[in-house]
């Protein structure tokens, strides 16, 4: 179960898995993404298989964006709980 992630500027490609037991490497990778980018975009079309805490890590990360002010998209076919998730008004994780 493994998680690609691509880089190309602010665009992020992630293919594989979005799961808990690789949580941490997401986290890492995005950590303070919004200091070093006022724009951010994440491709998740190649994602196999995402799971609530994928789907909760992908919220935090706009909550953050929101925070700071900065835009962050989330591009691609992707799972029916992650699109339900952002469809609602307020989007708020711990």
């Amino acid at each position: 179960m493994n998680l690609i992630i691509k880089q190309k500027e602010n665009h992020f490609e992630l293919s594989g898995f979005l799961t808990r037991q690789n949580l941490p490497r997401f986290q890492r990778r995005f950590q303070d993404i919004f200091q070093k980018h006022s724009e951010v975009k994440v491709n998740i079309e190649g994602l196999r298989s995402i799971d609530r805490f994928g789907v909760m890590a992908l919220a935090r990360l706009h909550n953050h964006a929101l925070m700071q002010e900065k835009a962050f998209s989330i591009i691609g076919y992707g799972s029916k709980e992650l699109y339900e998730e952002f469809q609602t008004e307020d989007v708020l994780v711990a």
